[in-house]
């Protein structure tokens, strides 16, 4: 990946192409022979969104988010299981709103919001089985790769106000999972190591801007920490913590 001094950012993707991202509207993408559409779409959807709001000035959590009596916004870094528990969520007759990164905004009386984002879950093989999906509806990201993205769910209109995060933590030392409010400065630290691709929005000058929404997300929205040990074996009792926790009704 390369930014230029305009702020325009080249992503390349090894065997599938190269994508140009500029000023925060425009995308041009240079397929490579044999490239697939889900790959082309997971990158659009990913890594390429996150380029494209950072280029917009808008906020980008790394969080799958669902529709629960309010937007619950499941933050965490790779592999800590964002869109497993959000598929739980939506399961339970949840709506997904975003999967993976999450656009933020401010409405009015500076309430944070969440635009509709990607259409389909990502799940590696062991949250489809636990899940009991049809494996036929899913197709691998990229070739030969195990995660698999899901069938594209009709977006709801939005965007939704954000009604609680949730970081995600995997703590081995644990036998169950539990949820605890974090509050003041603390919150602030935990939301500010989850702006999706932040190293990107710093090269664009956007580190003080980048630390005022946080700020203001972390004032407005409650920020709790969901621990839990490695595994799915405790997938139902997330979702029930997370929705006690959040106030929110499905």
């Amino acid at each position: 990946m390369s930014i230029s001094r305009t702020g325009s950012v080249v992503l390349r993707v090894e065997d599938a192409g190269r994508i140009l991202v500029e000023s925060g509207h425009t995308i041009t993408v240079q397929l490579s022979p044999g490239a697939t559409r889900v790959e082309i779409e997971a990158f659009l959807t990913g890594p390429v969104a996150g380029i494209l709001l950072h280029q917009r000035g808008v906020l980008p959590l790394h969080a799958s988010c669902v529709d629960a009596g309010g937007a619950i916004a499941l933050c965490g870094s790779v592999a800590r299981g964002k869109s497993t528990l959000a598929a739980m969520l939506v399961r339970r007759g949840g709506t997904l709103v975003a999967d993976d990164v999450s656009a933020i905004t401010f409405g009015e009386d500076s309430i944070p919001v969440v635009a509709p984002g990607s259409a389909g879950l990502r799940l590696w093989p062991d949250s489809r089985e636990q899940l009991r999906y049809d494996e036929r509806d899913w197709q691998p990201i990229r070739p030969d790769h195990l995660k698999r993205v899901g069938p594209a769910a009709v977006l709801p209109e939005g965007p939704y106000p954000v009604r609680a995060l949730v970081r995600l933590v995997i703590d081995n030392a644990s036998n169950r999972p539990s949820i605890q409010r974090i509050r003041g400065p603390l919150s602030i630290a935990r939301l500010s190591g989850l702006v999706y691709r932040i190293a990107i929005g710093r090269a664009l000058q956007r580190g003080e801007s980048l630390f005022r929404d946080v700020t203001r997300l972390a004032d407005k929205v409650p920020v709790f920490e969901l621990r839990r040990p490695a595994g799915l074996d405790h997938l139902a009792e997330m979702a029930d913590l997370v929705l006690a926790a959040a106030g929110g009704s499905i």
